[in-house]
């Protein structure tokens, strides 16, 4: 649950996302703002119209929410910890392999014989 008692949450607290429950909503919903008429939700809906209206169409997203809240976040965390440590691992061998490798220079000739 998310600690509030209606077992409801938009987003999960995992890979910096905000989570809020119905109950909040409904709260804001309910509070008026500074001018004791306009409630805090509907202000805010404005200020996102006219700052960030593309974040409006948050819905578009909505299908994906069952799925997503059954996806086990540590297997993951663990599965890119270890790649990163392979990268960083590869990486430390490719440095190694520069610095032993012989400076070799190359060059190539072309003479006008060696094109018929």
């Amino acid at each position: 649950g998310d600690g509030d008692g209606d077992g409801s949450a938009a987003a999960g607290t995992g890979g910096g996302a905000a989570a809020f429950t119905l109950r909040s909503l409904l709260a804001l919903s309910q509070a008026k703002a500074f001018d004791k008429r306009t409630t805090v939700l509907s202000y805010l809906v404005k200020v996102v119209e006219r700052d960030d209206a593309p974040l409006l169409d948050f819905g578009d997203d909505l299908p994906t929410v069952p799925t997503a809240t059954r996806v086990a976040l540590n297997p993951l965390e663990r599965e890119c910890a270890g790649l990163i440590k392979g990268r960083d691992r590869l990486g430390a061998f490719l440095d190694e392999i520069r610095l032993a490798a012989p400076k070799v220079s190359v060059e190539a000739t072309v003479s006008v014989e060696d094109t018929k």
